[in-house]
C-alpha cells in the first residue's frame, strides 16, 4: 500500500513539473507566436496575389509591403483583404 502512494505522489509531482514547464514556456512565447502567425498569413497572401517580394525572409520587408499593398475592409459582419495598387 506504501509504494503504490508513493507511486501516485511521484507521478503526481511528475505531472506537475512537466505542465508548469509547458505553461511557462507558452506564455513567455505567446507574443512570439502570435507575431509569426500574422507574419505567415501576410506571406501567404502577397504570394497567393502575386506580388513579388525580393526578400520574404525578412519580417519587416514582408509587413512593410503588405502594410503598402493590402487592406481590410468589412463586408457585412466579416473581413476581408482587398489589393490595391500603389506604386512602388
Amino acid at each position: 500500500m506504501n509504494r503504490i502512494i508513493r507511486s501516485v505522489i511521484f507521478m503526481f509531482i511528475t505531472t506537475f513539473v512537466c505542465t508548469t514547464v509547458v505553461t511557462v514556456v507558452k506564455i513567455t512565447n505567446e507574443d512570439r507566436i502570435e507575431r509569426n502567425r500574422k507574419l505567415k498569413l501576410q506571406k501567404t497572401i502577397l504570394t497567393v496575389l502575386g506580388i513579388k517580394n525580393d526578400d520574404l525572409q525578412n519580417p519587416d520587408k514582408v509587413s512593410g509591403t503588405y502594410k503598402k499593398r493590402i487592406r481590410q475592409e468589412k463586408a457585412g459582419s466579416r473581413k476581408r483583404k482587398v489589393m490595391f495598387e500603389t506604386s512602388l
